[in-house]
This record gives structure tokens, C-alpha cells and sequence, in this order.
């Protein structure tokens, strides 16, 4: 049984649930509120990163699975993420302009941020990265890898696509394991948010999601053992460690789950207020540190209150957002007929 076009809803809602344990993640770090195995979740949040790169590889795999129109996918995919991109770019433009960079590396950072390439750059990770924005850096990175990886992947036999998985977790471990091996090397960020780093991650993701096109799926015992399992270890460490340590676990915890939600066409995930959120958890992930580092500067809270108006202005901004900036900047930049709700382009 192959998966549906068009939107799937539990994969949204996956979304959604990783957009909330990144956001759960940074404001722990800032004003913890709990403590034991939630605050062992919450620390661990960084991970959260990994579902993102595998569901992308995977959503954009199911898109295209008549294969990619390349004009047209370049299009689409910068008419998704690009407007927002810009809009807060700008919003935190204050934080860049009030540091102590010379007028030169400011203009150098806006150019290299505006293309979308500071991620190749790890000396930039905490200089002005707007919402984290070396991940869309990394994003821009992978869909330009995307139609090469796709045409090498597509071919290839169901055992096959198997054992490439298993190598993308390998690679990854490898890859958290230089970080440890040579303490003294590039640092954190070369390791943590470099795009040849991130790489295997979505490659899995495509994989799975040739997987998924030859009818393959599994019963939804499965990913939720998994996840019960990352979950106890996470618990069991506290939630330390470097997040891409986690990514060789995460991996086919995340594959066999949206293996799963694939053909799930009822649950949680796809409850409407989830699915809501998924669909604005783009606006939600691009600006929640404007209010996370900008709401302190303005009231000193408490951290139960900190956590509640920060949830709230960030829910109200990413709705304005998406409402108002990003579907209609998205339609107008296709220029088409528009896409059916939620369908990823």
C-alpha cells in the first residue's frame, strides 16, 4: 500500500511534537521549572533536531515521487522557507547591530546569512543566528542535496535501502564521536550544526521514504517501544550528552515512526488542534527566541510565568506569521494556483 498524496496529517502532528520539545529545550536551559524525568526529557530537546532532518528527507521524498522538477522544486522549496526566513532575520537585526562586531563582520554576517550559508561557517553559530537559524542554513544545504540523493536512492532494492539506513547511523555515530576523540578540534558548533554532519540524517529519511513508496510499514507497537526506549535512556542519562550523539538511536525511532503515521490516518497526531500547530510550527520554531531572549530584556518573570507569556507571544507571533506571511508570501512567489491546504510542495 502506497502512501497518500497530498498532506498527511500524523506526519504534521509529528511536527508539531518536535517543534515543542526543541522550544521545551530551550527554555529549560534558560529557567528550568521541573525537575527528574520530564527535566531529562526537556534537556535532551536538542535531539529533537534529528526528526526534523529525517521527517524532511522523508515528506520531500513522498512529494516527489514522481521525481523533482528541478526548477520548480527550487522554487517551491524557497517560496516555503525563505519569507519567514527574511522576516526574522530583520526582527533581529537589533540584536546584531547592538553587538560589539565591527561594521565590516556585520555586513559580512548579513550577506552570508541572507544566502542562507552561515551553517558552512561555525565561527557564526552564536552571532546574530536568528532563531537558530543555522538550521535552515542546513535545510537549504540538503535540498540542494536532495534531488542527487533521491535519483541514487530510488533505484535501489527494498534490503538495499535497509542497509543504507544502517550506514547513515553509523556515520553519525562516527560523527558525535569526533567531537570526544578530539576534544581540541573545531568545537561544538562544526560538529552540532555543520550540513555534511547533518547529512546521513536526511538521507535516512529519504531512505524511509523510498521505503514507504514500495508499500513497506510496520505496526505502531514498534516505533512506540522505540520511543519508550530513547525516552528511558534519556531519562537514565539525565538527558545529556551531545544532542547528534543520540541522532544513531533517534533514526530509526523516527523511521519506523513515520513509516507508521504514514498510514494512520486517525490518532493523536491527527487531531485538528495538533495538526494546527504543525502547520505553524515553521513560524513557531523561526521566531521563538525574539521572545525567548527578548522578552527578559523587557520584565523580569518568574520561571513559571517566564514559561507561560513566552509560550503565549510566541503562539500569537507564529500565528501572525504563517497567516499573514508565510501562506501568502508562498502563494505569490509560485505564482500558481494554490496548493491544497497543507500540501507539501
Amino acid at each position: 500500500m502506497t502512501p497518500p498524496e497530498g498532506e498527511i496529517l500524523a506526519l504534521t502532528g509529528l511536527r508539531a511534537v518536535a517543534a515543542v520539545w526543541v522550544f521545551g529545550f530551550h527554555l529549560h536551559i534558560r529557567a528550568p521549572i521541573v525537575d527528574g524525568p520530564l527535566a531529562a526529557i526537556f534537556q535532551a530537546g536538542a535531539a529533537g533536531m534529528t526528526v526534523f532532518f529525517v521527517l524532511s528527507g522523508f515528506v520531500l521524498t513522498l512529494a516527489c515521487r514522481d521525481g523533482p522538477d528541478l526548477r520548480r522544486f527550487a522554487r517551491a522549496r524557497m517560496a516555503r522557507i525563505y519569507p519567514l526566513y527574511a522576516l526574522a532575520a530583520v526582527m533581529a537585526l537589533p540584536w546584531l547591530l547592538s553587538s560589539d562586531q565591527s561594521p565590516l563582520a556585520i555586513a559580512t554576517t548579513v550577506l552570508i546569512s541572507g544566502l542562507m550559508l552561515q551553517a558552512w561557517f561555525p565561527n557564526l553559530f552564536n552571532i546574530w543566528n536568528h532563531a537558530s537559524s543555522w538550521s535552515l542554513s542546513v535545510e537549504a544545504a540538503l535540498y540542494t542535496a536532495f534531488p542527487a540523493v533521491r535519483h541514487v536512492l530510488h533505484a535501489l532494492p527494498e534490503q538495499t535501502l535497509i542497509w543504507v539506513i544502517l550506514t547513515t547511523m553509523i556515520f553519525s555515530g562516527m560523527i558525535a564521536g569526533t567531537y570526544y576523540i578530539f576534544p581540541n578540534g573545531p568545537g561544538f558548533a562544526f560538529q552540532y550544526a555543520t550540513p555534511i554532519f547533518r547529512l546521513p540524517e536526511f538521507m535516512a529519511g529519504v531512505a524511509f521514504g523510498h521505503l514507504a513508496l514500495r508499500g513497506v510499514q510496520v505496526p505502531g507497537w514498534l516505533p512506540m517501544l522505540g520511543v519508550l526506549a530513547f525516552a528511558t535512556l534519556m531519562i537514565g542519562v539525565e538527558g545529556q550528552g551531545l544532542p547528534t550523539m543520540w541522532a544513531p538511536l533517534l533514526i530509526p525511532v523516527v523511521g519506523m515512526a513515520v513509516l507508521h503515521l504514514t498510514h494512520t490516518p486517525n490518532g493523536l497526531l491527527s487531531a485538528r488542534p495538533v495538526v494546527w500547530f504543525g502547520r505553524i510550527s515553521y513560524a513557531f520554531y523561526l521566531f521563538q527566541f525574539h521572545v525567548i531572549l527578548g522578552l527578559p530584556r523587557l520584565v523580569d518573570l518568574s520561571a513559571p510565568s517566564y514559561w507561560l507569556v513566552t509560550i503565549v507571544l510566541t503562539l500569537i507571533i507564529a500565528t501572525a506569521a504563517h497567516y499573514l506571511v508565510e501562506r501568502p508570501a508562498r502563494l505569490w512567489l509560485l505564482r500558481t494556483r494554490p496548493l491544497p491546504r497543507g500540501r507539501p510542495a
